[in-house]
């Protein structure tokens, strides 16, 4: 769409849409409605937005989240068919915490862009006001703020327990896609171990050997051409084909060598059945406010609480701080007025060193709780520069500067 196009599509907002529509706003909503009230050129500046915000989200968060999954799982868990359900466990508790910095550094780009392009100076040409020409920007950020919440509220808590219940499973749990051929498998804190010489199918081996040590002492080696795997709701087992199993008592007086044709031999529980705690990262919203007393009654687990409260409570939020600075800034700087572009980067890239310093404070809660006075900080500096800024280029503090 070329400038002129674009000019003539704004300057006609105020004959397109429904008057009906304009003159209900108009008496009910009054000025700040009027302001909000989209038209044609926020509609195209809305869609620019949603883009570019969902683009640098997903481009820039992707590294992120496969350095975390690369953290979190052994090597050889890569490469199985865990390391899918941790990335979808991963993803939502990466996401909310760079969607906040990458959608506002989105929105600021893209309005320097819009005024690089002249798409500003057209729209207060044609008698938009400051504020109607940014509720475009202000209602992406609004946006990316109740996607943020709901990331770190409610999908992400879900996604802590899977991701748990997979690092339990990895830890304590016979896993047969972690299995290696030709080597001794520690599969529990017993030390019990399996050695197979082929896989055969994801879930079948050949010429299998499993040594399992009983509570009272007792020592049992398994040997057995063919094993299955297999899960039954909480329970997994193993049917051992065509062995036999070598029972050795504690005092090793004598051993007992019995053949089978098949044998069921139970292996453990499910990650989930038997970790047997919650971490508080999982817990639901409303399970953890009400933890809150309790918590903070704890030195520790106060810690624990207040940085998963920072993190699902306050890193959503920064988004529209972020925007609402960084939107003052291109107008101080005279970008939305001057088609300067080389602010624009220097800008983004505070914003993004200021998210940074917010979400490296939260993580310090953890260790010692006054630095939730340092978030706090950060939040209440953006907004009361971002306050004086807007205030100073209404005119209502010029005379005091």
């Amino acid at each position: 769409m070329t400038f002129q196009v674009r000019l003539k599509a704004i300057a006609s907002i105020r004959s397109v849409g429904s008057s009906i529509e304009r003159a209900w706003v108009a008496h009910w909503a009054g000025p700040w409605g009027r302001a909000l009230l989209i038209g044609v050129a926020d509609r195209w500046m809305l869609k620019e937005l949603v883009f570019a915000s969902l683009l640098a989200t997903l481009v820039m968060s992707g590294p992120v989240i496969l350095i975390s999954l690369y953290t979190n799982l052994p090597g050889e868990a890569l490469y199985s068919e865990l390391v899918w359900p941790s990335l979808f466990s991963i993803a939502p508790m990466i996401l909310y915490h760079t969607l906040p910095v990458l959608a506002a550094v989105a929105i600021i780009w893209c309005y320097g862009k819009f005024s690089s392009d002249g798409t500003l100076v057209a729209l207060h040409v044609a008698g938009r006001s400051d504020l109607s020409v940014r509720a475009p920007a202000l209602l992406v950020a609004a946006g990316a703020t109740i996607l943020g919440y709901l990331l770190s509220s409610v999908i992400a808590p879900h996604t802590a327990q899977n991701l748990h219940d997979v690092l339990y499973s990895i830890r304590h749990n016979l896993t047969p896609a972690l299995l290696k051929a030709g080597k001794f498998n520690a599969f529990d804190r017993k030390g019990d171990v399996i050695y197979f010489e082929l896989r055969v199918g994801h879930n079948k081996f050949s010429n299998v050997f499993i040594l399992r040590k009983a509570i009272e002492g007792e020592e049992r080696a398994y040997a057995a051409k063919h094993a299955v795997f297999e899960q039954n709701g909480e329970e997994q087992f193993v049917v051992l084909l065509d062995g036999s199993v070598q029972v050795l008592p504690e005092s090793k007086n004598e051993i007992k060598v019995v053949g089978f044709e098949n044998m069921v031999l139970p292996m453990a529980k499910t990650a989930s059945a038997a970790r047997g705690y919650r971490t508080i990262d999982e817990l639901g919203t409303a399970r953890f406010l009400r933890e809150r007393e309790s918590a903070l009654r704890d030195p520790v687990r106060a810690t624990s609480w207040m940085r998963e409260a920072m993190n699902r409570f306050v890193i959503p939020a920064m988004v529209l701080t972020h925007t609402l600075l960084g939107l003052e800034l291109l107008a101080f700087s005279g970008v939305l007025t001057a088609r300067k572009r080389e602010p624009i980067a220097l800008i983004c890239a505070g914003t993004a060193l200021i998210h940074f310093m917010a979400v490296l404070a939260v993580e310090q809660v953890g260790v010692n709780v006054h630095w939730a006075w340092a978030v706090g900080a950060v939040l209440a500096a953006e907004l009361v520069l971002a306050a004086f800024l807007m205030l100073r280029r209404s005119g209502r503090i010029a005379r005091y500067v």
